[in-house]
């Protein structure tokens, strides 16, 4: 249930901020509420369209891995009737856009102004017409024991004012999802934090830390590990990709016969079979190691 409503209008129209795209995560309503440290809203009216729930650093806000959700209705394509919905403590981080004032309504208990946007800029401020409108409102919402604090943002494109309306009312909190991640199955790919990048380079799997002063180290099928960077005979590899899916706190990558684990500050790679099973590295943001199966 809902708790205490704090509603902020403003004439924008919040945009995913381009510098932040490389740490955009895939995921869902209920394992991003249990990523972030304030309550998460979802709406139980969808209008029958397909949702997508991104996670990323929010650049706006200082702190220790501070995040926002981004969860887009409709079409990729961007076609057809569209829903944004994006949130953060304690506001979401994006551009603004020309609109206007268009009407007032009550959401959650609340008064709270709906903003639509212009088809030129000010001072003619054109709406568009019918079904094209584009409509968006601005809300700090409370909720929980502790009445945390969250920005939330909720914008649409080709869907009617009563429509839209109607998703705005139907805006529950999420329950947190915090069971186990499941394996996914990448060739390349990012730690969570983004610190450690992961690949399959000549045969090995190999991982690295991103940083200037890199730590690093390659499994081969046989066990053989070969440490590189600093303090180590051999360089590591700096042909990272920086776009790269990230990996959650505790999930696996099975692929290539090789299994790595991205667990706390460190990514775990182990051989998966054969003869040199159990067998492989652990990388840390400052340093790399060796390890060996439990006899």
């Amino acid at each position: 249930m809902l708790g205490r409503v704090s509603v902020v209008v403003a004439a924008c129209l919040a945009l995913p901020a381009p510098a932040l795209a490389q740490d955009v995560q895939k995921t869902t309503f209920g394992r991003a509420a249990a990523q972030v440290d304030y309550p998460l809203f979802k709406p139980t009216r969808t209008l029958g369209l397909k949702v997508h729930v991104t996670s990323l650093l929010n650049g706006c806000v200082k702190g220790a891995n501070p995040r926002e959700i981004i969860a887009r209705f409709g079409k990729p394509s961007g076609h057809g009737p569209q829903l944004g919905l994006y949130q953060a403590r304690p506001f979401y981080c994006g551009d603004p856009g020309e609109s206007r004032p268009y009407r007032t309504v009550r959401i959650l208990h609340r008064k709270v102004q709906v903003n639509a946007y212009c088809e030129s800029a000010e001072p003619e401020c054109k709406l568009y017409k019918g079904r094209t409108h584009g409509f968006y409102i601005v809300m700090r919402l409370r909720s929980g024991k502790q009445h945390r604090l969250t920005g939330v943002d909720l914008e649409s494109s080709n869907v009617s004012f009563r429509q839209f309306v109607r998703v705005a009312r139907s805006l529950r909190r999420v329950t947190p999802d915090y069971s186990p991640n499941p394996p996914v199955h990448l060739a390349s790919f990012l730690s969570h934090d983004g610190t450690i990048w992961c690949g399959i380079e000549a045969g090995s799997r190999s991982c690295a830390t991103t940083s200037a002063n890199q730590y690093g180290a390659a499994l081969f099928a046989d066990g053989n590990v070969v440490l590189c960077g600093v303090g180590q005979p051999v360089g590591c590899a700096t042909n990272s990709d920086p776009y790269a899916p990230h990996l959650q706190d505790g999930q696996s990558s099975d692929f290539g016969g090789y299994v790595c684990t991205d667990e706390g500050a460190a990514v775990t790679c182990t051989v998966k079979a054969g003869p040199g099973a159990g067998k492989g590295f652990r990388v840390h943001a400052s340093s790399s190691e060796v390890i060996d199966p439990a006899p």
